[in-house]
């Protein structure tokens, strides 16, 4: 018992008690009332997956109150139904905002946020000048002028001097700033500008800016110029004659060792943890060219998924999956509840074993209203095998309401279904096997013969 005793203690004063670093962002948002208000962040920034890291109410006043554990400085943004605004979080960040974009604003229910996009407009209250969301728009404001003056010049002339005087006016303005995550982000817009002037070649960038440095997840600046210096990359070596072995590596070894040795031969990605970070982008690029075997490249995300020694790889790797691998046939379909014309809550897994036909549809959309005629005449038919589902994204139930015989839900204020669905315009449709599985994403609509599919499952 004595020597259970000593080792707790042990452990307690070699491991010593870490406070947790909260980030809260409180406010207010007139005329949000009973509207949620979210934080979301990307997972990782090669697959851009998102993740909600908080989420509140706001309350009959107009006040929300976000709290939430936050261990380095992020990129996230502020998200109401549809309408977002850019912030940056740091650790034990407490951030006093107001939102006004509901205020006053009596269209915002009729605005279509797929056509008309707002931004939240956010204020920040009682902020000092080095905080780090007043740095970042102080600078990018001057940055937004600077190009707006000197586009031409730097893209065509290649202006070398511009973008030094530019660099040197910013070091001037900022000289006193000691916050680590703002100087990156100058460091690395300015190399963006570098690498699109074409003033500096690939190698001269390679060396300025990658090799030897270290890799900043988290900075939105640092990740730009990396995925498009590797965009190009991959470009580049899948048109060279590396393109072969490259491709024998994927389409046929399927082992992540023997495509991690074939790109060590390159001088800029010796550095494994960079050569790796690079891969797992070159397989995402790659996923969608026709000559890739997208099985093969899911088969070496997982091997990276399991074996990696570097967590925030093994994370990408798992995201990218997830991402290149959504809504294609077999896969499951993301369920969700919603309300019917009766408020009755319906989940798709309610109809498991029947198959399934989704249009999302809204009235902003005239061929909503036609396809809806036309969905009339195949529920007639094929009712009794398959379960029809519209799914309105307008706040007023009654538009679609009146002379339908099918299933009727409305998803407004549900982002996450549209998000899960990737609805980026309307109508979208869906197809669903009786087990829950995606057959065809996006699917036929009614005026592209969906009814050949269905008679094929009636025989």
């Amino acid at each position: 018992m004595r020597k259970k005793i000593f080792v707790y203690f042990l452990l307690l004063f070699t491991f010593p008690y870490t406070k947790a670093q909260y980030c809260t962002i409180k406010g207010t948002a007139p005329g949000a009332q009973g509207r949620e208000i979210r934080v979301i962040t990307y997972s990782d920034q090669i697959s851009y997956l998102e993740k909600t890291i908080a989420s509140d109410t706001i309350d009959a006043s107009g006040n929300f109150n976000l709290k939430f554990i936050n261990t380095s400085t992020i990129y996230a943004f502020v998200e109401i139904d549809f309408y977002k605004s850019d912030i940056y979080l740091e650790p034990d960040g407490n951030n006093n905002i107001e939102i006004s974009l509901f205020k006053n604003n009596k269209n915002i229910n009729l605005n279509n946020p797929f056509l008309n996009p707002l931004s939240l407009d956010i204020n920040f209250i009682d902020q000092n000048e080095n905080d780090i969301n007043i740095l970042i728009q102080n600078f990018n404001s001057i940055y937004n002028n600077f190009m707006i003056k000197n586009f031409e010049t730097i893209l065509k002339n290649h202006s070398r001097k511009k973008v030094e005087q530019f660099k040197n006016d910013i070091d001037k303005r900022f000289k006193n700033t000691t916050n680590k995550y703002f100087k990156n982000y100058i460091k690395y817009k300015i190399a963006s500008i570098e690498q699109m002037s074409q003033i500096k070649n690939k190698a001269n960038l390679a060396k300025k800016y990658i090799i030897d440095k270290p890799i900043l997840y988290d900075n939105i600046e640092y990740m730009d110029f990396f995925n498009n210096y590797f965009n190009d990359y991959a470009g580049s070596i899948t048109e060279s004659a590396k393109n072969k072995d490259l491709k024998s590596s994927i389409n046929h070894n399927i082992k992540f060792a023997a495509l991690s040795d074939i790109m060590s031969a390159d001088t800029i990605l010796k550095n494994k943890r960079l050569r790796e970070l690079v891969i797992l982008q070159l397989l995402k690029i790659v996923y969608y060219y026709p000559d890739y075997k997208q099985k093969n490249i899911i088969n070496i995300l997982k091997q990276i998924s399991e074996e990696s020694k570097y967590k925030r790889h093994r994370l990408i790797a798992k995201n990218l999956i997830k991402t290149l691998k959504n809504l294609c046939p077999g896969t499951a379909a993301p369920d969700f509840t919603l309300k019917d014309v009766n408020n009755k809550n319906i989940s798709l897994s309610d109809f498991k074993g029947k198959y399934v036909y989704i249009n999302f549809i809204t009235k902003y959309s005239n061929y909503c209203n036609i396809d809806m005629n036309l969905i009339s005449e195949l529920y007639e038919k094929y009712n009794d095998k398959i379960e029809f589902i519209s799914i309105s994204n307008d706040r007023n139930p009654q538009k679609f309401n009146s002379n339908y015989k099918w299933t009727l839900l409305y998803s407004f204020h549900n982002n996450k279904l549209i998000k899960n669905y990737s609805v980026k315009s309307y109508p979208l449709y869906v197809f669903i096997d009786d087990k829950g599985n995606i057959i065809q994403y996006p699917a036929k609509a009614p005026d592209e013969n969906i009814e050949y599919f269905f008679k094929q499952l009636v025989r």
